[in-house]
Parts: structure tokens; C-alpha cells; sequence
């Protein structure tokens, strides 16, 4: 059928190019591909389309009649791939995006009140949760995903920032309990852990060549990350989280960094599209705005 078809197109830009080098060059291949189409398209149909002189095409009586539906055909077929380089270059449609729940509500949903004003043929559905969502199962279009680096061969990564891990504490809880000076020093703190139950944390502090390994403890633990923020604003304890959580209450004030010349873990934001040739036009043109404007994280404290 598919060859049938190719065959009938063929056939329609031979006549309208009035010669076999004509259509050839127009499809890109090469006169004797035509030819033989042409010849394929005739014994299949069993009828003579083209009468052939030396100096030109004719049509025969039923190669009018046939060349008739096939310039209807052809036109169809032009006006699709018109449709779709336009939907292609257009961003238009449903997008539908998942990210961690403090990274979406504190920095992605102004960009997408941005993305939506850039462009009002687009509506935008946010899926925010600290869970892994199966991409293809959940008809996703694009996920920001913070890890160490994510190479799964069968989906389409882009990094897009980083993140570091910071260790805070609230002012009233330091002015109780004191500020740690060496990372050692965080063995004899509480830590408002983010885990399922309170399970010893370890710790890897790095200066330079210079690496601390602790093993830290506390009372208080979730799974919710706004959660232990919460908890260590409150004065609970020292907390491990990315800044991205920390970020707001690090600059107002209720948290303060402990141990800032130490380094903790570093993740990467990176933008996962399923797999396919290429993402589609309106997943591609919104992770570009948040790329652009992330160039310089904005949770940097």
C-alpha cells in the first residue's frame, strides 16, 4: 500500500515537472528510481498512464483521469507535512510536567506563569511529588529530577543546574546547644533526619584534600522534606537538605549555615524527556526558559 501510494505521488510530480529529470531532481533521486516507479505504478494498475516521445510526456486517456486524483492526493499529502513543521516550530497543546514538591512550588511555578504568558496556545499541568514518575506510563512530557547524575540510556537528559547540600540549624537551637566548629563536633548534635524512622545519618565533609567522615543522630525524622525544614526553624536540630529547601529560610533569617568552609554532597538538576526521536516542541521551548533562567541557580545562599 505505502509503495502504491509513493508510486501515485510520483507519478503526479512527473506530470506536473512534464519530465522524468524533472520529478527526479524535485524528489531527490534519481531518473532511472523514476522510471522504474513510473513503469511499476503502470504494470500494477495495468493501463498505459504516459505516452513517451522524444521530446515530451503526454497523458493517456486514463492517465488524465488518474492524474486528476492524484494532484487532489498530493495536495493532501503537502498540506499534512505543512501541519506538521508547523506544529513542530508552534509550541501549542497540553504540557504536562513533574518535579520534587519545594523545587516546583518555591522555583518552577513562577517559570511557568512566564511560560504560559510567552505562550497562550499552551496550558500547563504541574505534577508536583518526591516520587520517581514512570514518564511513559504517566503520559509525562518532561521531569526535573535531582540526583547525582542520571544516565538512563533510554531517556533524553539535560542538565540544567546544580544543587548543593547544606548543613542549617536555627539560630534559637545554636544559642542552646552551641555551633559545631569541626564536622566531629556534629556527633554530639541532634540532626532532624529525612528518612522513614530515626536511623544514624552518615556524613562525608570535604575542605579541599581533607575528608571528615560523622556519623550523626537525632529523634526527629520524615520523609517530607519541607517537613524537617520546618522542624529545624523551629529549633529541633541540625538538618542536611538541599538548598533549594533551605534557601528561603537561609536568607530570611530562621535558618543559618553550620560549617560553611565544608562541603557536603553536590546533585544535578537535569531535565529527563521519554524516550523518542526528540521531545516534542512545547517540552524543549519550556525546559530552554528554565535552563536560561536557572543559569545561576536561584536557591543559591
Amino acid at each position: 500500500m505505502f509503495q502504491d501510494l509513493r508510486a501515485l505521488l510520483v507519478f503526479a510530480h512527473v506530470v506536473e515537472e512534464k519530465s522524468f529529470s524533472g520529478a527526479a531532481e524535485r524528489l531527490g533521486v534519481t531518473k532511472s528510481a523514476v522510471s522504474k516507479m513510473i513503469a511499476g505504478l503502470e504494470a500494477a494498475l495495468g493501463v498505459q498512464l504516459l505516452v513517451r516521445t522524444t521530446r515530451k510526456l503526454a497523458l493517456t486517456e486514463v492517465g488524465e483521469r488518474v492524474y486528476a486524483s492524484c494532484s487532489r492526493l498530493a495536495g493532501d499529502v503537502s498540506a499534512a507535512e505543512q501541519a506538521a513543521a508547523t506544529h513542530r516550530s508552534v509550541v501549542v497543546g497540553h504540557l504536562r510536567v513533574t518535579a520534587p514538591a519545594v523545587l516546583g512550588r518555591d522555583y518552577l511555578v513562577p517559570l511557568v506563569t512566564e511560560f504560559l504568558e510567552q505562550h497562550p496556545r499552551v496550558d500547563v499541568e504541574l505534577d508536583l511529588r518526591d516520587q520517581v514518575v514512570d514518564l511513559v506510563d504517566e503520559r509525562i512530557d518532561c521531569a526535573l529530577r535531582v540526583g547525582r547524575g542520571l544516565s538512563d540510556s533510554t531517556m533524553i537528559v539535560r542538565r540544567i543546574a546544580d544543587v548543593r547540600m547544606l548543613l542549617c540549624a536555627a539560630p534559637s537551637y545554636l544559642s542552646r546547644r552551641g555551633t559545631p566548629r569541626t564536622p566531629r563536633d556534629v556527633e554530639h548534635h541532634e540532626l532532624v533526619i529525612h528518612a522513614a524512622r530515626s536511623e544514624p545519618v552518615r556524613l562525608e565533609f570535604r575542605k579541599g584534600k581533607t575528608v571528615a567522615r560523622v556519623v550523626g543522630r537525632g529523634r526527629f525524622a520524615c520523609l517530607d522534606g519541607a517537613a524537617i525544614v520546618a522542624a529545624a526553624a523551629a529549633g529541633q536540630g541540625l538538618v542536611v537538605a538541599p538548598e533549594y529547601e533551605v534557601g528561603h529560610e537561609v536568607a530570611e533569617g530562621r535558618l543559618v549555615r553550620v560549617l560553611p568552609s565544608w562541603q557536603l554532597d553536590r546533585f544535578v538538576v537535569s531535565a529527563v524527556f521519554p524516550p523518542r526521536k526528540q521531545p516534542a516542541t512545547k517540552a524543549r521551548a519550556f525546559v530552554e526558559l528554565v535552563a536560561s533562567r536557572w543559569q545561576r541557580p536561584p536557591w543559591r545562599v
